[in-house]
Formats: structure tokens, sequence, C-alpha cells
């Protein structure tokens, strides 16, 4: 696999390409897509957590009210009834960490909470 960033690994890629025999290959070239960081989870979980024993909650129950608002859930039909499935944080990506920890922090900042900047807990995001 390259990561082509520069015009050095592109010219390392087509010449790698170029030496194969010919012969049935499958080639795959995709955008580089940057996934979440543990960073982002251990940081957007804190806030969660602030806010849950601010207002007396469970975590996980504030968890599945953020998703919904954001509509980080997918419409699933079972014998013709319709049911909301939210989207596991597992399989958020990085954009959509993002948008989870933007909307956790207006949540804080909503209820009057000195919402901690990642840089306390030495996270980068």
């Amino acid at each position: 696999m390259y990561q082509i960033k520069t015009e050095e690994v592109r010219q390392n890629c087509l010449s790698e390409i170029k030496s194969l025999p010919l012969g049935a290959y499958e080639v795959t070239i995709k955008k580089s897509v940057k996934s979440k960081t543990s960073s982002q989870r251990r940081y957007w979980h804190k806030l969660m957590q602030i806010i849950a024993d601010h207002i007396g909650e469970d975590m996980e129950q504030l968890k599945r009210k953020i998703k919904r608002a954001l509509g980080h859930y997918q419409t699933v039909i079972i014998d013709g009834d319709i049911y909301i499935e939210l989207l596991s944080s597992e399989a958020y990506s990085r954009d959509m960490y993002s948008q989870a920890i933007e909307a956790t922090l207006q949540m804080g900042m909503s209820l009057d909470l000195i919402m901690p900047n990642p840089a306390f807990y030495g996270l980068e995001l």
C-alpha cells in the first residue's frame, strides 16, 4: 500500500507497477480517509461523563440522545415494522466523532458547565 503524498512516492508506486510481469492483477486506488483517533474517543467519553454526572443521567442514555440528535442512526425495516438503529460509535469516522464532540461541548455549555480542553488530558485531536 502506498500513501501518495509526494511526487517521489508516486514515482515509486508507478515503478513497482511497471516492474510487474504481465498477468491478472487487481489494483485498487482510493482516497485516504482519516479514521477516528483514540484521543477523540476518550475525550468524547470524558465530556459525556461530565454532563451525565451533572444531570444525574446514565452516560449510555446521554450517548443515545446525542446520536439521535445528530442523526447518527439508520432506519431498519423488519417484517414491515420500522425501527431506528443507532450507529455504533466504533464505526464513526473522524468527522462523525468531531460532530459528536462539538454537540457534546455545546450541550455542556448550555448547562453552564466549564468543559475541559482536550490538552488538559494530554490529548491531541
